[in-house]
């Protein structure tokens, strides 16, 4: 009996090691998937964000029985028997090649796999990189068929076997434009130029001056120095931009509605009271894609007159807006006008 009690005991702390060290190895796993992101910029687009990849992996899941693993590498009794790191070991090699396929799909199979990504997320992340693409120039707002200089060339590189279908998608947005095969299916390379020069190198020049016009309704004391006007990063500015106008519009609009306490909601969601706060939201959170993606397209819904109806009523009644955002509506009535 004490030989009994003593074996019971051993085991009991072998098991106790052994979910000690299964516990220390998911929490290694947790922190490291937290750690991990998508590296992208105003310049550099993801086809799928984290939370993409968190949302198939969750789908995933349900198609795969956890018995797989303990019938094909380790079985639960062998679990407890051997060390943490032969168990690691034989872990992450079984998950990675689980996840292979996903490596060594190109952008075309990305955007066509609708159990990765939904159709209308693919056509917004192209348009997401359109939009990166275009120039952050006033040049763009004038007629370019009137001036020669200022026409735009897109080259658009692409994987030779998604060359046609990308091509079809990318059309869309742009009609012109040349597409060349690269030798990486992985990734979609966008060059846009204007006067022979970059978009972002022009667009370096167009941030900065609107920084500068910012700063002209702003009271600067003699005493004060003027602000540091230099970006994080270059180039910020544009799809901020455009969040921007898509906040204009949607208050223009009454997709906004404002609560007693200044605070703008949208469908019950409050956003909050400061519309520059809100518009760089929509542009670099990706917990905001989704509303971002709504308000656009209920934006398309309505007819380009009927918009530029409702601007002209917000530019004789938002006397709350200050400098930067009365020249974005002055731009938007611009474009909206129907004598364009």
């Amino acid at each position: 009996m004490n030989y009994l009690i003593k074996t019971v005991k051993q085991r009991a702390e072998t098991l106790r090691q052994t979910l000690s060290n299964l516990s220390e190895i998911y929490n290694n796993l947790v922190t490291q998937r937290d750690q991990a992101t998508t590296s992208f910029s105003e310049v550099r687009l993801t086809v799928l964000t984290n939370a993409d990849i968190d949302a198939y992996y969750q789908s995933f899941l349900t198609t795969l029985t956890t018995q797989t693993f303990t019938q094909e590498r380790i079985s639960r009794s062998q679990s407890w028997k051997i060390s943490a790191e032969a168990f690691k070991n034989q872990l992450i090699p079984f998950t990675r090649q689980q996840f292979e396929q996903l490596s060594n799909l190109s952008i075309g199979e990305v955007l066509n796999q609708s159990d990765l990504i939904a159709k209308n997320t693919a056509n917004l992340r192209l348009n997401q990189l359109y939009n990166s693409a275009n120039l952050l120039l006033r040049i763009q707002d004038i007629d370019t068929n009137l001036n020669p200089t200022s026409q735009r060339e897109i080259t658009l590189w692409v994987g030779a076997k998604d060359k046609e279908q990308i091509f079809g998608l990318y059309s869309r947005f742009s009609p012109t434009l040349t597409a060349l095969v690269a030798k990486d299916e992985q990734r979609l390379c966008v060059l846009t130029r204007s006067l022979g020069f970059p978009a972002y190198f022009l667009g370096q020049i167009e941030f900065y001056q609107d920084c500068y016009e910012r700063t002209q309704s702003e009271q600067i004391d003699e005493d004060e120095n003027i602000p540091d006007l230099i970006p994080e990063e270059i180039g910020s500015s544009r799809e901020l931009k455009l969040a921007y106008e898509i906040l204009v519009l949607a208050i223009a609009l009454g997709l906004l509605s404002q609560h007693s306490q200044s605070d703008y909601q949208f469908k019950g969601r409050s956003l909050g009271k400061d519309r520059e706060q809100i518009a760089l939201a929509l542009a670099t959170e990706f917990t905001f894609q989704e509303l971002y993606g709504n308000l656009q397209e209920r934006i398309e819904t309505f007819e380009r007159d009927f918009i530029y109806h409702k601007l002209q009523e917000l530019g004789t009644s938002a006397s709350y807006f200050n400098h930067y955002e009365g020249k974005l509506l002055d731009h938007l009535l611009s474009e909206y006008n129907p004598l364009n």
